[in-house]
């Protein structure tokens, strides 16, 4: 931990983030990936897990949020799409949750995915448009529910439509509403009519 330098009295202590074996002449820095703390030190020591230093360290960097490394690392490494680091200083990235996303690489915090959109597994690095005939009405959502009878929905949609005048949809999970026959238009105003006439009757 201590080097000898021609006409010095005494050996000269190597400083905080250099070393120096036995019969060293000269102090040498911490590699990348280490450091050293104290003075008349005899070796570096790696960094710890979600740290990081370069050349000559004293101590050792907490990884960025959105980072992470390993022991003895000269760098932190990006988190991937689909996980997040949300805090500085950590070893490993933590998948987003269904419901969820992260479109990049780096990122602090997972997103929730928007009404009409969906993800139902981990990990997710974008959100899936709820199918046609279904809807999301909410956000950070894991699944889809279908359209009731007589309404409809295209991709993605986080309300249904009703169906307009003259058309209907007749089961749930309808992507279009169908348009009611001649024929059906006549049988149901013939109802209405003779409803109708049947309560005029019935009039006091």
């Amino acid at each position: 931990g201590s080097v000898c330098t021609n006409g010095a009295s005494e050996p000269t202590k190597c400083k905080a983030g250099t070393f120096a074996i036995a019969g060293s002449s000269k102090c040498t820095p911490s590699p990348p990936g280490s450091f050293v703390d104290k003075t008349g030190s005899t070796s570096a020591k790696p960094c710890p897990a979600g740290t990081w230093s370069g050349k000559g360290a004293a101590a050792c960097t907490n990884c960025e949020p959105g980072t992470i490394s390993t022991v003895g690392s000269s760098a932190c490494t990006q988190c991937p799409a689909g996980s997040i680091a949300d805090r500085a200083g950590l070893s490993a990235c933590t998948k987003c949750p269904p419901g969820s996303f992260a479109n990049k690489k780096g990122s602090k915090e997972c997103t929730k995915c928007p009404a009409g959109y969906f993800s139902s597994t981990l990990n997710s690095i974008e959100c899936t448009p709820s199918p046609a005939g279904y809807f999301i009405n909410g956000v950070g959502s894991t699944s889809y529910n279908p359209c009731p009878v007589g309404t409809w929905s295209g991709l993605g949609s986080s309300a249904c439509t009703a169906c307009i005048p003259g058309s209907f949809s007749s089961s749930a999970g309808s992507s279009s509403c169908r348009r009611c026959s001649l024929e059906l238009l006549l049988i149901l105003t013939a109802q209405v009519s003779a409803n109708l006439v049947a309560w005029q009757i019935q009039r006091p």
